[in-house]
């Protein structure tokens, strides 16, 4: 086997091993050769396939080869060959493919090109950086792998390795660990259909509970300050300091919700007491059982006709950032692009992390203005919870799990006799609701 030149590099503190790609083309990965005595290959040369296309993980996993061999006195000769049919990593490969063919058909409709080639190189990155390597480096008989060996992987291997996750010593997160069990069943399912075995074994469940995320509101001081950073920057930053406003009164996730908003989503109806009430038809919510609209307080109505609505005046403009370098990239990227400009800013102030109540380092992305604003909501007297979390597309029960402990012990005592009054009753309404609490 020959090497591309332009790929061969040294494996430093190996002797004369070298890591390269074939010369033929016949495989992306990079392979490594290690001499070896001639008496136990003829060639004086071992070859082996790395499985990675990255250079660096490479250069790792051949030290680790060399050691194997020279050290350790091993040879890939050593051990059984298994078959290419029954290698972990070949239903892993076809699990991978079928991933870019589904990314690529999204491109121009749901995401972009860069979005989806990311997402891929992320699936490559788990098979070859952790999944492969726990499973022999992707030679494991598929056949011969256990119960236990997948327990092992998913409850034990992934906790507890440092994978090289920045300021992380470990990998505990259950959502990341449900995201790999998927990943695995698919491989099973792939022999399967391949008939290689004749049925998907039993995953093993994931050990530990699933972390929730609370993210922490800022305060109005902070806010306020975040607001004439932005103010300095131009017309973007006059149109990223309404978009704060807007999402402190009006209860939408930072996200596609307010992305996709139109005017036409947008209705200014009569109210007896108020004059005019803003009425927002959501285009997109993240919990579609629960679509209702939104009753906007009088504050976001000003908001609306006398800063959005004057800038983007036009039935089918976007209320925010309707400006055609930023609606002709997917929404995804303006999401992203969005964020990451808040992110800036409320580091640059130094707002971004802090300690919570629990001694962990936690961060505050756009996101936190939903909190913020639910705490205020919440701080009203006499406020109605149900109300307030119809509104906001949640329930009653999040509003008081995330933000009662905010509250001193007689306010937590207080929406605790308001959630569980005329329970046990037996009787339910299930009749539309109307908001009872005053527009303000």
């Amino acid at each position: 086997m020959k090497f591309k030149k332009s790929s061969i590099r040294v494996v430093k503190n190996c002797g004369k091993t070298t890591i390269g790609k074939r010369e033929d083309n016949k495989s992306p990965n990079y392979y490594v050769k290690v001499l070896v005595e001639k008496d136990k290959v003829s060639s004086g040369r071992i070859f082996e396939s790395l499985e990675t296309r990255n250079q660096s993980m490479a250069l790792l996993k051949a030290v680790k080869v060399y050691e194997r061999i020279k050290i350790q006195g091993k040879t890939k000769y050593d051990k059984p060959i298994v078959a290419p049919d029954k290698r972990i990593d070949v239903y892993g490969h076809q699990v991978l493919e079928d991933f870019s063919k589904r990314q690529h058909s999204k491109v121009g409709i749901h995401k972009s090109s860069l979005e989806a080639n990311t997402e891929i190189r992320q699936l490559e990155g788990r098979l070859d950086n952790i999944v492969y390597p726990f499973f022999d480096n992707g030679k494991k008989d598929i056949t011969t792998i256990t119960y236990e060996d997948l327990d092992k992987f998913l409850n034990k291997y992934l906790p507890t390795e440092n994978l090289g996750h920045r300021n992380r010593n470990t990998f505990r997160g259950y959502k990341t660990r449900k995201g790999y069990r998927y990943l695995i069943t698919n491989i099973f399912k792939k022999a399967q259909i391949a008939k290689v075995i004749d049925s998907v074994p039993v995953i093993p469940e994931l050990t530990g509970e699933q972390e929730k995320r609370e993210w922490e509101p800022y305060t109005q001081e902070q806010i306020c300050k975040i607001r004439d950073e932005f103010r300095k920057q131009g017309e973007f930053g006059k149109e990223m300091n309404d978009l704060i406003n807007f999402l402190l009164f009006v209860p939408l996730r930072s996200g596609k919700e307010w992305i996709f908003l139109q005017n036409k989503h947008m209705s200014v109806q009569s109210h007896i007491k108020e004059g005019k009430v803003l009425v927002i038809e959501i285009p997109h919510r993240k919990i579609n059982t629960k679509r209702q609209n939104i009753i906007c307080k009088n504050i976001a109505l000003r908001i609306y006709e006398n800063r959005l609505k004057k800038r983007n005046p036009n039935p089918e403009d976007y209320i925010f950032f309707n400006q055609p370098e930023n609606r002709k990239i997917q929404p995804q990227q303006l999401q992203k692009r969005i964020n990451r400009y808040f992110k800036l800013v409320s580091k640059k102030l130094g707002f971004y992390r802090l300690t919570n109540e629990e001694g962990f380092e936690v961060t505050r992305p756009l996101y936190s203005l939903r909190p913020t604003q639910f705490i205020e909501d919440v701080s009203v007297p006499n406020a109605d919870y149900e109300e307030i979390a119809r509104n906001g597309n949640t329930s009653k029960e999040m509003i008081v799990h995330r933000y009662a402990k905010r509250y001193s012990k007689f306010k937590v005592s207080e929406i605790y006799d308001k959630l569980n009054k005329g329970r046990g009753s037996g009787n339910r309404s299930h009749t539309n609701h109307t908001l009872k609490k005053k527009v303000r």
